[in-house]
């Protein structure tokens, strides 16, 4: 199976050289091995943030707004303090989807992607159709990094396309897994993109390559954007 330009989704773009320059089957794999060890330590600790946030940020938060009802306070200041709270618990509650999202564990990722695209609507983003067809069951990781991406192609949508519309595909192929995020927005021309606007496009490409797969972006002005991943099925 090949990319549009030919290419092989599982060569990346890891490089890391050996004696005489080359890197070896060896050395490649050792390095994907090691940014999946890497990849699944950043999520696990996410959880574990994500867990704290709600189980005792959010508490908290919940216990201020309680006391606040029974305090002997000014009525309009106990209601902008209780607004103050309600606020700060929704951004907790929102910051705990984020790092880990319950459904992703416990539901699978399409019912996570779901809940990333009514999100996004939510905030005021476009439409989101999610249109998830597996044959196969993903090993967890593989899940994860599939929701990564596609949580960071939907972020930059949001924030940059003035899209109307977006869709997030995945698709069990034969040995791969494809993944393909489009939007309707403004587009852009990748040459120009400030450094500092490189960074979501670069950290969705390395999550790729270190599990083996092959990523490629399409964008031009006016004609909306399309992130494409494919994952080797293990």
């Amino acid at each position: 199976m090949t990319d549009p330009e030919g290419r092989s989704p599982s060569a990346s773009n890891v490089v890391v050289p050996s004696g005489d320059g080359v890197p070896s089957m060896a050395e490649v794999e050792a390095l994907r091995a090691l940014a999946r060890a890497l990849l699944r330590a950043q999520e696990e600790e996410r959880g574990r943030v994500a867990h704290d946030l709600h189980e005792r940020v959010a508490q908290s938060l919940t216990a201020l707004r309680l006391g606040l009802d029974a305090s002997p306070i000014d009525a309009a200041d106990r209601e902008r303090l209780r607004t103050l709270a309600a606020d700060v618990l929704r951004d907790v509650r929102r910051l705990a989807v984020e790092l880990r999202p319950t459904s992703l564990d416990t539901l699978g990722l399409e019912a996570a992607l779901r809940a990333c695209a009514r999100e996004l609507r939510a905030l005021g983003g476009p439409e989101v159709d999610v249109f998830v067809a597996l044959p196969m069951r993903l090993a967890p990781m593989d899940a994860t990094l599939l929701y990564r991406v596609a949580q960071e192609a939907l972020s930059n949508v949001a924030r940059h396309a003035r899209a109307t519309h977006a869709s997030v595909v995945v698709l069990g192929l034969e040995g791969a897994i494809d993944l393909v995020v489009e939007d309707d927005g403004a587009g852009f021309d990748p040459e120009w993109l400030a450094p500092e606007a490189r960074t979501g496009l670069t950290a969705m490409r390395e999550r790729v390559a270190g599990a083996g797969g092959w990523w490629a972006l399409e964008a031009a002005p006016g004609s909306g954007c399309r992130v494409h991943a494919r994952l080797p099925v293990r």
